[in-house]
């Protein structure tokens, strides 16, 4: 695999994005053009960028990881929400169980982790799914508890580019004083490793188990699908 790259950023990404999204000049170019120009030739040549941005008064910084996968936005989120899947590619998940369903488009799932040095990790998270316009899929969620974090939050956003897709998967955890200085590198590690992962495992269904894939491309599509009917105004 070819090397991936780290960087330091002060730039605000997420605010960028979250901005972005809300404007009517958001488009998918922009999440590209918000890369420097040897950032983007890195991912044009296979690379995997790795941007940490600094967070004011925090412990670890805010992870931004970025790469290039060979599939659509729909076909990649229709992997990543599965989320009973990921034990069988996400870096030390060995177990997932679906708590509930608030909405259809959003869960709450307790993740069993392998963490390098300690025991094992259990964490419940909130996932929202969403799909914005111009094909583009986002995914937002929300640390509710967890053994070795005081808090956290991330995202991973899917954005059509060219004939693939460009994805950005974010991280920021703030870690027990306790454990900060022992789980920074792995940590790293893991996240890069993680995105590598769902590349693999993209390409892998689309390759080798469609009919697995089209399970889970109904079952976004359904999901989205009524709560967008749900937010939908009824009329007398």
């Amino acid at each position: 695999m070819p090397p991936q790259i780290m960087k330091q950023s002060t730039r605000p990404v997420i605010l960028f994005l979250l901005l972005a999204i809300t404007q009517s000049s958001w488009g998918t170019d922009t999440l590209w053009e918000s890369l420097t120009a040897m950032e983007r030739e890195e991912l044009d040549h296979g690379k995997q960028i790795l941007v940490t941005e600094e967070v004011p008064h925090a412990i670890w910084p805010r992870f931004h990881i970025y790469r290039l996968i060979s599939a659509s936005p729909r076909e990649i989120e229709a992997v990543f929400w599965d989320i009973s899947d990921h034990p069988n590619y996400i870096p030390d998940c060995t177990k997932v169980v679906i708590d509930r369903h608030q909405l259809p488009n959003t869960l709450e799932a307790t993740y069993s982790l392998n963490v390098p040095l300690l025991s094992q990790e259990s964490s419940q998270v909130r996932t929202e799914v969403t799909s914005l316009p111009c094909g583009i899929y986002s995914n937002r969620w929300t640390i509710l508890s967890s053994k070795y974090s005081e808090a956290g939050d991330g995202s991973f956003l899917i954005v059509p580019h060219r004939s693939v897709s460009l994805v950005c998967y974010t991280s920021f955890v703030i870690p027990k004083s306790s454990i900060a200085s022992l789980l920074r590198h792995p940590a790293e590690n893991r996240l890069q490793q993680t995105v590598k992962s769902i590349a693999q495992r993209v390409e892998y269904e689309l390759r080798e188990d469609p009919g697995h894939h089209a399970k889970q491309l109904k079952e976004l599509d359904a999901a989205l699908e009524r709560v967008s009917s749900s937010a939908s105004p009824t009329h007398e």
